[in-house]
């Protein structure tokens, strides 16, 4: 291989990381705080619509957003979600399944783990999208949004 060529796939290699390294930072600077995340969760949350992420950028977006309440699965066992400060959740509006949850810090989003004794639930894992006093968005699967809303 001469060194043009040497230097032109050198070149297009360059080329094709910058704009996955920008969208990296990009990521990470639009982050949010876990303190923040941590301190708005406590309370109960019900399902109120679930949504695909379209662009596959992991952020809920206005033309991903449904009619609230508009949920199939809200009557499904997460469809419920009761978080003390304690680390102590309730799931389920029925049957009050109970278990420990804690937030896990990790890149790019922060995991929600909800662990329950009862075996025969085990163990839920979600990203967290969003928290606010007022939403909170969780990615239960790949390219998957379940938006819960305060009761």
């Amino acid at each position: 291989m001469t060194f043009e060529r040497q230097l032109a796939a050198l070149a297009a290699i360059a080329m094709l990381t910058l704009p996955v390294s920008r969208a990296g930072t990009e990521v990470a600077a639009s982050r949010p705080d876990p303190k923040a995340e941590a301190a708005n969760l406590p309370g109960e949350w019900v399902l109120s619509y679930t949504t695909k992420d379209a662009n596959v950028n992991r952020v809920l977006d206005d033309a991903e957003r449904k009619t609230p309440d508009s949920a199939d699965a809200r009557f499904a066992a997460t469809g419920f979600l009761r978080f003390e400060a304690g680390g102590k959740v309730t799931m389920d509006r029925k049957l009050r399944f109970t278990g420990r949850y804690e937030i896990l810090t990790q890149e790019p989003r922060d995991q929600l783990v909800l662990k329950f004794d009862d075996k025969d639930i085990g163990t839920y894992r979600f990203l967290v999208i969003r928290v606010t006093d007022k939403e909170l968005v969780l990615e239960p699967g790949i390219g998957m949004f379940d938006v819960y809303r305060r009761p």
